[in-house]
């Protein structure tokens, strides 16, 4: 019995943990806001496979970043007053 409520007590914290991202989701775009106000977001693309990273510090400023399968770089691309900055991208082969 107590080994059961120590496991549940463990468990606790996660309980408040949103439900796993969904295809349907990724349509419109899941944000993740860090505790310093940054905000991350992932958006399916038009191309397959890839999913657009959008990473904003403050307002446009950051960087957007294609993702292969969700995982591997494709392109990364400085942002500057809401802007890219050409001559920082980079493409991955």
């Amino acid at each position: 019995m107590i080994r059961t409520l120590a496991l549940l007590s463990a468990m606790a914290p996660w309980a408040a943990v949103a439900a796993c991202p969904t295809a349907a989701d990724m349509a419109q775009g899941v944000a993740v806001i860090s505790p310093d106000g940054s905000v991350e977001t992932f958006r399916a693309s038009d191309e397959p496979a890839v999913i657009l990273g959008q990473y904003r510090s403050d307002p446009g400023e950051g960087s957007d970043t294609r993702l292969g399968r969700g995982l591997y770089t494709l392109s990364f691309v400085s942002v500057a007053d809401g802007n890219p900055v050409t001559k920082d991208r980079t493409d991955y082969a």
